[in-house]
């Protein structure tokens, strides 16, 4: 051993060899030494005595992080540190904090050579920003990936190596995003000069943080069992978004108040919290409530009280997750309290939004969610509005706007929320493109359907070249834009859609994954509105098996998915078999409950039935229940009301009663104009109007005009439908018969 023990390294004491990370911690014990009259860790350090000039505060951060006693957690290289010293804060330039003098000085005093072979500020600033990958070496590297490949090969699922592909492809570009962040805000300080040592520090931390969870998760991944790679290949998309790392207003805003408790007790903290966030991912509620509320308890005993709220806060996500809306609710409070009590700005608003969120929209509560939302407004405001959170806050002001109904106001506040991210980030930003797809959604809700799904495949272009072809937010979109196409009534640009949201899952999942039932329903609804309902069958029976194997067939998804099979069927003419399964479906909907939305849809499914069997009493009859399970679990103008009074008219019509068939006809095409349906489906009841109204002569002249407009309505549309020409030869027929029986 070479060297004054009392400047040696901690791991250079205990025999490791010196390197340059040790080199740093010997230059700054001397630097610390020579501020304050004393070594770091002697008994005159405790209480050194005061300096006979001031220590800037900025410094001494820097002079900490060199004498950390991991040497990972001190400076890549001594050109970094250097460049951190030599960064005037006051002036925003740079000189020399040190002179040559008091840098050999110091070096003499610690009998060492830290700087053999190199000056003091001679290496380029920005050589030394150029270190950010070494920091990811054993989190995520070649050894890494091979090291999950292997584990990954021996679970023998057979879909592994899509697995191993998508999870790869999305932590490769993560940890891409990640080295240019580290990498920027090195420069920020050291090259560009618009950034301090402070705001630097806060950076790290924050990236510091999803380094933690990007090896908490790799760790997890690399002793993955075989019942976990379906969620395995989702989460790996779902890591903690990089972007708040850039936000300083936020960042400034989260400085934690100072504790006594030692650094390594509080990174086993970090440690355990990181893991808890995969578990979250993961969808493994319970194992990570196990761990935050260890966290929470461990960071309590510490009196770490700023981190007992990040604790906390993820408790209440965990709880959220696992539906224990009592528990989330209160977990939510408590990580708000600290929040506020530790001035952790960016704990006590995530804790307000997603009160929110849990109260006004899982509760179907918006009213008294609002006040959580008047809340983080209030917490943002004085954070100085940072964008990404004023982006956030927008955003859920939108879901509650929905939630209550205002679907205007839920687009004008996704509206502001798009500009605002647009303007921080720019328009190809992941962000931007999250903020596009939930603007898209609003409008197509608010009957703006050509619009919204403009938007829409903007998200999905920006997703895709960010996120790849598999990731969890791109299949989602592509299901979002199958809805949109089939809103539109353009159900084959519907089909392609949801049959491309079905194969990216179906690889990442393989065959038998729960969550293909919804993309195969989807897909089985958008071949059934086509009159496709031989193709349509397939996909639904595959949703009720498996639906009916991973939950049981009295389960919602069972349900959803044995309603939409029967559809099918009815469509593709096998109706012995869809009244087997709508019958099978309505019972065990009427066991969720007499009022449930489910046998609603079961019970109008059922009546459509009835209606081509010809069965018009039990038609009527269906209809008619429905139609007041709807009333009394809806507004009287819901769109829901629509089908069942469209079966309502149309088997009165069968029956020859042609003016019992106006009333529901006039009501759901009210309900359709009000709630701004697109062209197609107000079309479809303008016709079918139109024909109730032609019969006996009762107004002949609106009946035509209805029809005109119903036609000119489907001509419209990009892909008009055969049932375009259907209305062209019925007011062909019509107008004939107006001709004949004028010559008689």
């Amino acid at each position: 051993m070479i060297g004054t023990p009392g400047y040696l390294a901690p791991e250079v004491a205990d025999g490791a060899p010196a390197d340059p990370r040790s080199d740093q911690y010997s230059f700054c014990a001397a630097l610390f030494e020579a501020l304050y009259g004393a070594l770091p860790g002697t008994p005159a350090s405790a209480s050194p005595a005061r300096p006979a000039r001031p220590v800037p505060a900025w410094l001494q951060p820097i002079i900490s992080r060199g004498l950390s006693r991991a040497p990972a957690e001190r400076y890549p290289s001594m050109d970094e540190l250097l460049a951190d010293l030599a960064f005037d804060r006051t002036a925003r330039r740079r000189r020399r904090l040190v002179s040559a003098g008091l840098a050999v000085s110091l070096v003499a005093a610690g009998g060492v050579a830290v700087l053999a072979g190199r000056g003091l500020g001679t290496s380029p600033p920005a050589r030394a920003c150029h270190g950010a990958r070494e920091r990811l070496a054993g989190v995520w590297d070649q050894d890494a990936r091979t090291r999950l490949a292997h584990a990954l090969d021996a679970t023998g699922s057979p879909f592994r190596a899509e697995t191993l592909a998508t999870v790869t492809h999305n932590l490769d570009a993560y940890a891409s995003d990640w080295v240019a962040m580290r990498t920027e805000a090195c420069e920020a300080t050291n090259v560009r000069h618009d950034q301090d040592a402070a705001m630097l520090e806060l950076r790290n931390a924050c990236l510091d943080q999803r380094r933690d969870e990007l090896a908490a998760f790799v760790a997890t991944a690399a002793d993955a069992a075989p019942a976990t790679l379906e969620r395995l290949a989702q989460a790996s998309g779902l890591l903690s978004r990089i972007a708040p790392c850039a936000d300083r207003e936020a960042l400034r805003a989260a400085v934690a108040p100072p504790t006594p408790a030692p650094r390594d007790a509080l990174d086993q903290v970090r440690a355990q919290l990181a893991q808890a966030r995969v578990e979250l991912l993961l969808g493994r509620f319970r194992d990570g409530r196990v761990l935050a509320e260890a966290a929470v308890a461990r960071a309590r005993e510490l009196g770490a009280r700023a981190l007992e709220g990040e604790a906390i806060l993820l408790e209440g996500l965990l709880a959220l997750g696992a539906a224990d809306k009592d528990a989330a609710r209160a977990a939510l409070m408590d990580a708000l309290v600290a929040g506020e009590a530790t001035r952790r700005d960016d704990v006590a608003v995530e804790a307000a939004l997603r009160l929110a969120l849990a109260i006004g929209v899982l509760e179907r509560r918006p009213a008294d969610g609002e006040p959580w939302l008047a809340l983080a407004a209030a917490i943002e405001e004085r954070m100085g509005a940072p964008a990404s959170v004023a982006g956030e806050r927008l955003s859920v002001a939108g879901i509650l706007a929905s939630a209550r109904g205002d679907l205007q106001a839920a687009v004008q506040r996704h509206r502001e929320a798009l500009a605002l991210t647009t303007r921080a980030l720019g328009e190809h930003h992941l962000d931007v493109g999250r903020r596009l797809g939930d603007l898209g959604a609003s409008l197509i809700e608010a009957g703006e359907a050509v619009e919204g799904t403009s938007l829409l495949e903007r998200s999905l272009e920006i997703r895709r070249a960010r996120q790849g072809a598999t990731h969890p937010d791109v299949i989602v979109q592509l299901s979002n834009l199958a809805a949109a196409y089939s809103r539109l009534g353009d159900a084959p640009r519907a089909i392609t859609f949801a049959s491309e949201a079905l194969s990216a899952r179906e690889r990442v999942l393989g065959p038998n994954s729960p969550m293909l039932i919804v993309p195969l329903n989807n897909l089985a609804s958008a071949l059934t509105e086509e009159g496709r309902g031989e193709e349509a069958v397939a996909p639904a029976r595959r949703a009720v098996d498996l639906a009916t194997t991973a939950v049981g067939a009295d389960s919602m998804p069972a349900i959803v998915a044995a309603i939409t099979l029967g559809d099918a069927e009815a469509v593709a003419g096998r109706l012995d078999e869809a009244d087997a399964h709508l019958e099978a479906a309505r019972a065990r909907a009427e066991r969720l409950g007499p009022d449930h939305w489910a046998h609603a849809g079961a019970l109008e499914t059922l009546a459509r039935l009835r209606e081509r069997q010809g069965r018009t009493d039990d038609a009527l009859a269906l209809a008619g229940r429905a139609i007041a399970i709807r009333t009394r679990s809806g507004p009287a103008d819901s769109p829901d009301l629509v089908p069942p009074l469209l079966t309502l008219g149309r088997t009165h019509l069968l029956l020859g009663r042609a003016r019992d068939a106006i009333a529901p006809f006039e009501r759901a095409l009210a309900i359709r104009i009000a709630s701004a349906a697109p062209p197609h489906a107000v079309a479809e009841v303008k016709f079918a109007l139109a024909q109730a109204l032609a019969v006996d002569g009762h107004d002949p002249a609106r009946a035509r005009a209805l029809a005109q407009e119903a036609e000119a309505a489907l001509r419209a549309l990009p892909r008009p439908p055969a049932r375009a020409d259907e209305i062209a030869a019925w007011l062909a027929s019509a107008a004939g018969a107006d001709a004949g029986a004028a010559g008689r």
